[in-house]
């Protein structure tokens, strides 16, 4: 099977989300930190503390990940009250 990206946004009354996802070879999520300055992820480190410094507490990521099949990445950035 040839790998994909994927990716979908969109704005509901609440929240704006970008989900980005692929099947690639995956990898295992238990180990990732993302708040931790010893992650092996820089990619996704960084675009996390990117967003965490622009939107604060209102930026959360989802990350789901499972082997040979693929991983997928929501990002969900809730709207200033």
């Amino acid at each position: 099977m040839d790998p994909y990206p994927r990716s979908r946004a969109y704005r509901d009354a609440e929240a704006c989300v970008i989900r980005v996802e692929d099947n690639g070879v995956g990898f295992d999520t238990s180990i990732l930190d993302l708040r931790s300055p010893e992650s092996h992820h820089v990619g996704l480190q960084n675009v996390y503390q990117r967003l965490r410094l622009r939107y604060g507490d209102r930026v959360s990521f989802s990350l789901e990940s499972e082997a040979e099949k693929g991983t997928a990445v929501t990002i969900t950035i809730e709207e200033a009250r």
